[in-house]
């Protein structure tokens, strides 16, 4: 479980203003949760936190009982976090490198890395871009990349951060059902950060961040009716717009 126990954060000294203030909630194994909010809200924030990346100022951060301030390690080894923008994680010169990269510095033996490798470039279909350099892949392509090296390290929790900014039509109705399965096989607990609100029907429950505090937990369609929904810069999928026509 990843729990957040009254998490404040803030760039600087206790003078600065917080980008997060007192948030709790808690993400259990195998739980699949979309966080919503305007830019500025402290999504990006939140995910860095939850990955060790950031410690909070106040509160605690706990994955399975470990503390993240005490526990960065750890922490690195159980969750895996993929950035907005793939370019800012991808580290190898051809997308096999890249893939081991992550292997390599945990020290996986040969014989299971490379079962590993073969595993993800089949997942994400990469097998003919396994010795691509990265600079000749497109934005889709290096987004598969990046979640198929995080999920080579078979970390028990996965953040995305808005995964398909950067995907086109074509590659983002690819991309659910591919994360649907893998969530399944591996039980993956994962938190999604997205700004479309179509993507909301994708999820049973739901965060909001607003202003740095967590405004709303629960479902979709409890989201929707809420009457502070509109300040939160959460719209409506046109689905159930639609829907709501035609009752």
């Amino acid at each position: 479980m990843i729990r957040f126990d009254r998490v404040t954060y803030r760039y600087g000294n206790k003078e600065t203003s917080s980008i997060l203030e007192e948030v709790s909630f808690s993400l259990e194994s195998g739980e699949v949760t979309g966080l919503l909010g305007r830019n500025g809200s402290g999504k990006s924030t939140l995910a860095m936190l939850s990955g060790g990346l950031l410690v909070p100022s106040e509160g605690r951060v706990l994955l399975d009982g470990l503390d993240s301030a005490q526990n960065p390690h750890s922490l690195g080894c159980l969750i895996g976090l993929v950035f907005q923008n793939p370019d800012s994680q991808i580290i190898g010169s051809t997308v096999e490198e890249d893939i081991v990269f992550g292997l390599e510095n945990l020290g996986i033996d040969r014989e299971e890395m490379g079962k590993r490798l073969e595993m993800v470039l089949q997942w994400f279909e990469l097998q003919q871009l396994r010795k691509q350099p990265i600079h000749h892949l497109s934005g889709g392509q290096k987004q598969k990349l990046a979640l198929a090296s995080i999920l080579a390290l078979r970390p028990a929790y996965l953040i995305l951060d808005e995964p398909t900014s950067h995907l086109d039509p074509w590659f983002r109705r690819e991309f659910w059902p591919l994360l649907n399965a893998l969530q399944k096989d591996f039980q993956l607990g994962m938190l999604i950060i997205t700004q479309q609100p179509e993507e909301l029907l994708r999820f049973h429950r739901v965060l909001v961040l607003h202003k740095g505090k967590l405004c709303f937990d629960g479902t979709p369609q409890i989201l929707w009716n809420h009457p502070e929904r509109n300040a939160w810069g959460v719209r409506v999928p046109e689905e159930v717009l639609v829907s709501r026509k035609v009752d």
